[in-house]
């Protein structure tokens, strides 16, 4: 779309502009900046709605872990476009504590656990859906 003024802040506009037309351009910025200001509002308030939906339609839980709990860790190290058949329990039979927890506003909590039998730390952090809570046998419900 032309406009009667040049847009750019860095060039010069002449003075034969008339000073309609520099006000016409000045509203013209301010109401393309509010505008686009609403929708990017706009765009995040309907990502939180949709989130929302979705831990309800799929019962999402929060992580509830701290630190000093003992989980277990699912190993999925399968390559991909391996024939590997999965033939055993996806989580490992050792028992892991919970040594940190790093968390923000952005992304949901990752852990760094520590093996209980070996005594060495799990290299990388962990996802909350690769633990689950390690029960004791003998614990009655």
């Amino acid at each position: 779309m032309p406009l009667p003024s040049s847009i750019s802040v860095g060039k010069i506009t002449p003075n034969f502009y008339s000073a309609n037309s520099r006000n016409y351009v000045k509203r013209l910025k301010n109401a393309i900046t509010l505008i686009n200001d609403g929708v990017r509002r706009s765009k995040g308030e309907h990502k939180q709605l949709m989130k929302e939906n979705y831990d309800k339609k799929y019962k999402a839980k929060k992580a509830d872990y701290s630190v000093g709990h003992y989980v277990l860790l699912r190993d999925n190290r399968i390559e991909s476009n391996s024939e590997r058949i999965l033939t055993r329990k996806p989580y490992l039979n050792d028992k892991f504590v919970i040594t940190e927890i790093i968390e923000n506003n952005h992304m949901g909590p990752a852990y760094k656990l520590l093996n209980t039998r070996t005594e060495r730390p799990v290299k990388n952090f962990v996802n909350f859906d690769r633990i689950k809570r390690f029960i004791t046998p003998d614990a009655s419900v």
